[in-house]
């Protein structure tokens, strides 16, 4: 179901209950503007491809989309129009190493157009 605007944006959370054993790192958690239909085009190849998406987490960056299709990934780095990409500030230390069993994930996109991820926060 769509997430609600609040009055600072659209914000959610979620509860970490299983961590596979190949899984390291931060999960890709954001928003969409795309509808979900029950087809194959639902899902990219490559999560930070995801149309019409603001999204924030894995190797600790946030990524934007701005095209409604999916971006399909060929060999080269794709172009700065196709996916703008924000990282730490240089030497900035990383928010956490690793998720634990219980712990609370969450990310909210203001309505400044800020991307925030938070770790049992």
């Amino acid at each position: 179901r769509p997430v609600r605007p609040g009055p600072v944006g659209l914000r959610f959370a979620l509860r970490v209950e299983h961590i596979a054993a190949f899984f390291y790192g931060l999960p890709l958690l954001g928003f969409t503007r795309r509808k979900p239909e029950d087809n194959g085009k639902l899902y990219p190849e490559v999560g930070v491809c995801l149309g019409s998406s603001v999204l924030i987490g894995t190797g600790y960056k946030a990524y934007a989309r701005e095209q409604h299709d999916h971006l399909k990934m060929g060999f080269k780095k794709p172009p700065e129009y196709e996916i703008r990409a924000w990282s730490l500030p240089e030497g900035a230390p990383p928010p956490c190493d690793e998720l634990q069993v219980g712990d609370v994930i969450g990310c909210q996109y203001t309505t400044s157009g800020r991307m925030q991820f938070w770790l049992n926060g």
